[in-house]
């Protein structure tokens, strides 16, 4: 019986979300306790993901509504504003997200989380939407393990495109309060674009995120290795400062 193919895999992931999304909504009518409802708008200097631009460099918005259950399951749906390439293309991302949690004894908590990115407009030279896998393991919300993976990832780079190729993703990131409201982080990470590009590159960041009430700013320094230039060119993949302004509103 023959493997089946990625797309196959991506639809169906992709299939998932959206009815896990449906039945939680529609069963929060019928739940004992409702869920904690959560909203968040915010702006951006960059949208940054595994250390290359989404946006050109340029300033994005977003927003997220999201649900969370006394039983460890959370939903959300957000969306942001970006720029993938020059000239005419993709200027909308729309996340679909549905996670669980764990709480382990000895301080750790494990979750898994499936997510689906869709795009817009449709670009048919390029089919950017794409599901991911999500496991991660953390120590007291201060150190995180993550591992991603995505069946049906795609990408422009100096090679020309690359389609539906599976990615994956390992990141590990710490954070640690300073003051009231003040909190220093700092990750590494490493992009497995092997299986479509031949290669991965590596990803770090360092910064601060200061909370007042429902206010929150982050300013991150992000960089990549040589690598990463060299596939997809400085002006994607060159070290930046990312300054970012959210509201909780709910």
């Amino acid at each position: 019986m023959p493997a089946p193919d990625l797309r196959t895999v991506a639809n169906a992931l992709g299939a998932g979300v959206s009815l896990w999304l449906i039945g939680l909504v529609c069963g929060v009518a019928w739940a004992d306790s409702a869920p904690r409802v959560s909203a968040h708008l915010g702006v951006a200097s960059d949208y940054v993901a595994h250390g290359l631009t989404r946006s050109l460099s340029e300033s994005v918005v977003r927003g997220q509504v999201g649900l969370a259950f006394d039983e460890g399951w959370s939903a959300s749906i957000g969306a942001s504003t970006l720029n993938l390439n020059p000239g005419p293309g993709v200027s909308r991302e729309l996340n679909l997200y549905l996670g669980k949690r764990w709480d382990l004894p000895r301080d750790w908590s494990l979750s898994t989380s499936l997510s689906r990115y869709a795009f817009a407009p449709n670009r048919p030279i390029l089919p950017y939407d794409y599901s991911e896998l999500t496991l991660e393991a953390s120590f007291r919300e201060q150190l995180r393990l993550t591992v991603q993976y995505s069946p049906d990832y795609s990408i422009f780079s100096r090679r020309g495109p690359a389609r539906e190729f599976a990615t994956w993703n390992y990141e590990l990131l710490g954070s640690y309060p300073l003051l009231r409201g003040l909190e220093l982080s700092a990750g590494v990470g490493h992009y497995d674009l092997t299986a479509g590009l031949g290669r991965g590159y590596w990803f770090w960041s360092s910064g601060l995120v200061a909370t007042r009430g429902p206010w929150s700013l982050a300013v991150s320094y992000i960089g990549t290795d040589a690598a990463a230039e060299n596939m997809f060119g400085r002006n994607a993949a060159r070290d930046r400062l990312v300054v970012a302004l959210a509201l909780r509103v709910r």
